[in-house]
């Protein structure tokens, strides 16, 4: 076995799956590994090891001493032990980034969620779901909205985004049944009506039960994507036929290397 890996877990719960496909990867390529939880105060905290089969190990509490001893220097420019995608080096213990790209995940099926328990509003979905031809439009503003994430994501996915790949939806399935998931289900309903479609609106799942939006969006035909870690999980996990996605996703920097070349950016 190759030399310890250190892979720390930040953000949500969408960036701390791609922390865990990488962590495989890293598993794959020969390398021992173990994690380093630098999540608890993001989103709903440490959320993957709760919801989703994992195999992985925590290091030794000595690591957390010197991992914050080292994001102090590193946060000034040093990068002595940290690897990060701009500065990617298998050299390094620490492996310390998102890892949004596709030269990242793991070979094969490896990431799958635990058994879910499910209210009776889930479960009624759900059970739509099962009869085809469903479509899971997640729409992400709340946040996305204020400062400071609105400069990174905000403005990307509009009206004309959704429409437009409603449309391919429309033209891909037979009389497609619509799921949105957002945190501003009042402007969906203001902006993206559907004229002649069943529609379904799911706003009820927060907080700590958020991940069974992802659950839900996972279950569909088709996923149309925001710009949004989670939504691409939405869709990743399922066998999803047909997925859109925004060809930018952020207005600071380019798009990730994570689309698949079978899945549509508009």
């Amino acid at each position: 076995m190759k030399r310890k890996k250190i892979v720390v877990f930040q953000g949500g719960l969408g960036n701390q799956l791609f922390q865990y496909a990488f962590l495989c990867k890293m598993r794959e390529l020969g390398y021992e590994t173990c994690y380093l939880n630098n999540a608890t105060g993001s989103h709903n905290g440490f959320e993957i090891q709760k919801y989703f089969i994992t195999d992985m190990i925590e290091c030794h509490s000595i690591f957390y001493r010197i991992f914050k001893y080292f994001e102090k220097l590193y946060r000034h420019g040093c990068h002595f032990v940290f690897s990060t995608e701009n500065r990617f080096s298998i050299k390094k213990s620490f492996q310390y980034g998102y890892w949004q790209d596709l030269r990242f995940l793991p070979i094969g099926d490896i990431i799958k969620f635990k058994k879910l328990l499910l209210d009776d509003a889930n479960k009624r979905i759900l059970d739509i779901m099962k009869g085809g031809n469903c479509i899971a439009i997640h729409v992400r503003r709340g946040d996305y909205l204020l400062p400071p994430h609105n400069k990174v994501f905000a403005g990307i996915c509009t009206k004309e985004y959704y429409q437009k790949a409603i449309c391919i939806m429309k033209s891909k399935f037979d009389k497609p049944k619509f799921f949105f998931f957002s945190n501003d289900m009042e402007w969906v309903k203001a902006n993206l009506n559907i004229p002649n479609a069943e529609c379904f609106y799911i706003d009820w799942n927060v907080g700590d039960k958020s991940v069974l939006d992802m659950y839900l969006m996972s279950h569909c035909c088709g996923n149309i994507l925001a710009n949004s870690t989670f939504s691409f999980w939405g869709a990743r996990l399922g066998n999803n036929n047909v997925v859109v996605y925004p060809k930018k996703w952020f207005n600071t920097m380019a798009a990730p290397n994570i689309f698949p070349s079978q899945w549509i950016g508009i």
